[in-house]
């Protein structure tokens, strides 16, 4: 085990931990993008880790196992999620003034915007197309079939 790999796991642990434990005790209400914030504060940590040159399958392996165990049912929790997380928060850190729109899509569309869009103003564009028509990740998914970004790029988006 890495120096500090111990620590990485634990502290991760109890970050994911302390939500959802309040959550499923009932002490804290749902709230519009919070499970959003949270990933953006596990992408952060996790950014940290990668950035102090912790090696992050393990940790990622580590704390899914642990969390699986003690929330099953719960989605979300696999190691390809926490990356997910990661890449969200790498996508939007230097876009804060991004964040209210972030914390207003669900989190199910920012992994399909993730997934789909390398470019900025692509995902932008679908960010506020999901806020502008109430979107679910059925209506983004036509969005994308259709093109909707290709065929308005020559209109007056940024």
């Amino acid at each position: 085990m890495q120096p500090y790999e111990a620590t990485a796991i634990q502290w991760l642990h109890d970050e994911v931990r302390v939500y959802l434990r309040a959550r499923r005790e009932g002490k804290q209400p749902p709230a519009p993008g919070d499970w959003v914030g949270l990933c953006w504060d596990v992408g952060h940590s996790l950014s940290m880790m990668a950035g102090h040159g912790i090696s992050l399958k393990p940790v990622l392996i580590a704390v899914s196992g642990k969390l699986r165990m003690e929330f099953v049912g719960v989605k979300g929790l696999m190691p390809a999620d926490f990356q997910m997380m990661r890449l969200f928060y790498l996508n939007y850190f230097e876009r804060m003034e991004l964040m209210p729109k972030l914390r207003q899509v669900p989190w199910d569309r920012h992994e399909l915007i993730l997934q789909r869009c390398k470019d900025p103003v692509q995902q932008e564009f679908y960010l506020d197309l999901c806020l502008k028509e109430n979107l679910n990740r059925e209506g983004l998914e036509d969005a994308f079939r259709k093109q909707r970004y290709e065929m308005s790029s020559m209109s007056a988006y940024p």
